[in-house]
């Protein structure tokens, strides 16, 4: 069933070129290629491991193959993130939230003054891997372990299985009761700034696995006052309703505080967004 609802999923968005694409990557993530590629090139090269993009060149640490072929593919995000380098300034001050391993927070450091780069990411253990890249590159980057959404509460992040405490997780804020879940801090992004806790942002990028709605709405009056230029944000459709969100009332919150949006990267049905101020 779950295969049938993707199938039309990618029809449904992308047509059958998409649904071609899907499954290409299907067959490369699902299919052994990739697992024994990186393998192989986790054997031979370990950590830390170097990456470039644009003239930036970054190191990130990597305790397991698959943690290594998370910081070697950039989650395929590569085009987004030099798009992001190209467009950073100096005094810009940059939120990266959702930031996993702070893949996107390590490679905006190095483009912007000390200090200016804020990193959310309520797993412990990403937590600590963004503070271990931040070392091996020496940036100083604001780390936060909180959940960025649209109140003040305790909430539940389910997460995925690791043997190791070492090992970065993936995860997302709880919606199946059974699933195994850590306690996490959840905050309004308005109120950390209210409380003077973070500086203002002026470029955004969110990535919370269907959460996105909760974050913009928890940051409506940063995102409205005009201080803020630039928001990266990937879309889950499939996810969204399961927080009370839609893609029609995401797109009409960021349109009516200001913003024109546009896609700039197609991954059926997942999708990033760009929204800049008028």
């Amino acid at each position: 069933m779950k295969i049938a609802n993707r199938v039309h999923q990618l029809l449904q968005h992308g047509g059958p070129v998409d649904l071609l694409k899907g499954i290409c990557r299907f067959v490369y993530w699902q299919g052994g290629i990739r697992t024994t590629r990186y393998s192989i090139e986790y054997k031979l090269y370990g950590e830390p491991v170097s990456e470039a993009i644009d003239g930036v060149s970054v190191y990130f640490a990597a305790a397991s193959p698959n943690e290594y072929a998370r910081v070697r593919s950039l989650y395929g995000e590569r085009p987004i993130i030099a798009q992001l380098l190209r467009e950073l300034e100096p005094e810009d001050v940059f939120y990266d939230i959702g930031a996993n391993i702070g893949i996107y927070s390590i490679f905006a450091s190095q483009k912007l003054n000390t200090g200016n780069t804020v990193a959310f990411e309520p797993h412990p253990a990403n937590a600590d891997r963004i503070q271990q890249n931040a070392d091996l590159n020496d940036n100083k980057i604001s780390i936060h372990q909180v959940a960025l959404t649209n109140e003040t509460r305790t909430g539940e992040l389910s997460a995925s299985n690791s043997a190791s405490k070492r090992i970065s997780r993936t995860h997302s804020l709880a919606q199946d009761e059974d699933s195994e879940t850590i306690s996490v801090e959840m905050i309004e992004g308005d109120k950390l700034i209210e409380q003077k806790n973070v500086r203002p942002p002026s470029v955004i990028k969110i990535d919370v696995e269907g959460a996105e709605q909760l974050v913009l709405e928890g940051l409506r009056s940063t995102i409205e006052s005009g201080e803020c230029h630039t928001i990266y944000c990937e879309v889950h459709p499939d996810r969204l309703s399961g927080f009370g969100g839609s893609e029609q009332s995401l797109r009409e919150l960021l349109q009516n505080s200001g913003y024109n949006i546009r896609v700039i990267e197609q991954r059926s049905p997942e999708y990033f967004l760009k929204a800049t101020l008028d």
